[in-house]
Formats: C-alpha cells, structure tokens, sequence
C-alpha cells in the first residue's frame, strides 16, 4: 500500500489515474475514493480539484448509465470528510460530519432511486414468508402490510449508512497513507486520541 500512496503523491497525472481508474472498476471505487482523500489530505482543495473532477467523470458515468450511485457518493462522501478533517483537524468532529453525510445519501436515495429500492423491497417481501416461515404466518394483515411498508424505507437507511461507512473507511485509508509517507505513527496516535462525548 506504501508503494501505491508514494506513486499516488507523485504527481498530479499520477493521482488522476488512480482516482479515475479506480471509479471506473466496481470493486474499487473505495480505493479512488482513499486516493483522493489523500491528495485532498496533503495538498487542499485547490490542488486536489482537478485530480477529484476527473475521478469524479467515471463515477458519474456510472450513476447516469448503470443506476450505480456508489461510487459517486463514497468520492463526495469521502472528499468532504477529508475537507472537514484537514480544516478541524478533529476526528469527532469528522465522524459527526459523517453522520449528516450518511442522512444526505439517505435523501438522495429516496429521491433518485426510488423505484429501484422499491423494485428490491417487492422483492424481499415475496420471500419474507419462506424467511420468516410461521412467524410470518402469525401476523394479521394489517400486521403485514404495515411490515411490508417498511422494508423500501428501512432499506434506503441502510443502504445509506453501508455509503457512509465506505466514505469514512476510504479516509481513515487516506489519512494512514498521509501518515505513513509524512508522518510515522501520526495515524496510530490520533486514532488512540478520540475521545467520543457520551452526552452533555
């Protein structure tokens, strides 16, 4: 991973081609995201805009051509979480943040891709007999309709906090990569340093 960081600091071109090839690759969209946290890390927005505008061309490709919003979110996600990160210099700042990202993705879920999560809740719900079996079964009607009408919103949720969780892992790999070339053990000590508040 050390060997992909230091070619991703390389230079400009360098970063480009790992943040856009990765968005591009289904699988690996995390990893771009990482790339760009990273850069965006090291060297602020102004330098990292273009590395993140061209990454962010095949993620958007992939939202408009293949209903695939993963990879977009998680590089916006991510970015801003990294922007916050570089600017407070707070991990509970930063993981507080993600939480409002996280509600974010859960609107532009329900609003974008409505029919499709509602296309996979009816689905779900044709198999929740065989699931859940005589419990099912046990569930008057109305029990059941009311259930069924929860599984489109419980799922956008979801599906949002699996998003913001990626967004948060994409970071904490680009502040380790940022550590591991600027700064040795820097990484290890801000981790053991977050302190979440309980309450008021």
């Amino acid at each position: 991973m050390r060997a992909l960081a230091e070619f991703i600091m390389r230079g400009r071109m360098q970063a480009t081609l790992v943040v856009a090839g990765c968005a591009t690759l289904p699988l690996l969209y995390w990893l771009g995201a990482a790339a760009g946290s990273l850069v965006l890390l090291r060297r602020g927005l102004t330098d990292a805009l273009g590395v993140l505008s061209l990454g962010l061309l095949p993620a958007l490709i992939w939202w408009l051509y293949a209903d695939d919003p993963r990879a977009l979110l998680v590089l916006l996600g991510s970015s801003g979480l990294a922007l916050v990160l570089r600017a407070s210099e707070s991990w509970v700042r930063t993981l507080l943040v993600s939480v409002a990202i996280g509600v974010v993705f859960s609107v532009v879920l329900g609003a974008a891709f409505a029919a499709q999560i509602e296309m996979l809740a009816q689905a779900l719900i044709k198999v929740m007999p065989a699931l859940l079996g005589e419990t099912y079964k046990q569930l008057s009607v109305d029990e059941q309709a009311r259930f069924a009408s929860l599984i489109a919103p419980v799922l956008t949720g979801l599906i949002a906090a699996l998003l913001q969780i990626v967004s948060v892992l994409s970071l904490i790999v680009g502040r380790h990569w940022q550590a591991l070339l600027y700064n040795p053990g820097g990484f290890g000590r801000e981790f053991r340093a977050i302190r979440i508040p309980l309450g008021p």
